[in-house]
């Protein structure tokens, strides 16, 4: 009899546990098209940060340039599953400089 209170006693923070996190979990929506073009333009940005790229007129023609040749990966981005804060997490999104390792 007590292994079957004990079952139930666990069982219910477990259920309540797996729902709250299927609330959390839940706010999500279907990328479209801007989302993924933001995405693609965020990333295509901090690479050219981090390469060095600071001149805005070459850089508009690197982010040109790349979306039409990435325009069907962009494409399959469409529909997919986004969480609804993903403008906020783009625009954090740290801009890291490699440091190149001295030799001494």
């Amino acid at each position: 009899m007590k292994a079957a209170v004990r079952r139930r006693s666990t069982a219910l923070p477990l259920a309540l546990a797996c729902a709250l996190m299927l609330a959390v979990g839940c706010q999500r929506h279907a990328a479209s098209p801007d989302d993924c073009a933001t995405v693609f333009y965020r990333l295509v940005d901090l690479e050219l940060s981090e390469s060095g790229y600071y001149d805005p007129v070459l850089r508009d023609r690197w982010h040109q340039s790349l979306a039409r040749r990435f325009a069907p990966e962009v494409a399959r981005c469409y529909g997919l599953r986004v969480r609804d804060d993903l403008a906020p997490c783009l625009a954090a999104a740290p801009h890291v400089r490699r440091r190149r390792a001295r030799l001494e």
